[in-house]
């Protein structure tokens, strides 16, 4: 299992799919955990690499105290892409995970494709 540890909590993260394509990072909503796209997957491998994130205080993901700010989980998911080895990267994200998405666009959009 990948872990990354960041800011206190260890990030659970899986990358699937042919490395040639690029990749599309996929964030979950609140109470959920990554496997909420189990199903959508295999569809989305067709033209994407999947990296799907567990993210802070969600499934395998550590849930340290504290408040997580949408700073900090978008700088969580700027940490795993780097463990990933994901320069740049499409992503997606369902309620809490889109608005994770959103502030990882307003913190480093140069990291979007």
């Amino acid at each position: 299992m990948p872990f990354t540890a960041h800011a206190g909590a260890r990030l659970y993260w899986r990358l699937e799919g042919d490395r040639r394509l690029p990749p599309l990072v996929l964030l979950h909503s609140i109470g959920t955990e990554k496997g909420v796209y189990d199903r959508a997957a295999p569809f989305l491998m067709e033209s994407h690499r999947i990296l799907r994130i567990d993210m802070r205080g969600h499934g395998a993901s550590d849930a340290p105290a504290g408040d997580y700010s949408l700073a900090l989980m978008a700088d969580d998911v700027r940490a795993v892409m780097d463990a990933a080895g994901a320069e740049r990267a499409v992503i997606c994200g369902t309620s809490l995970g889109g608005m994770v998405a959103m502030q990882f666009a307003l913190d480093r959009a140069e990291r979007l494709s």
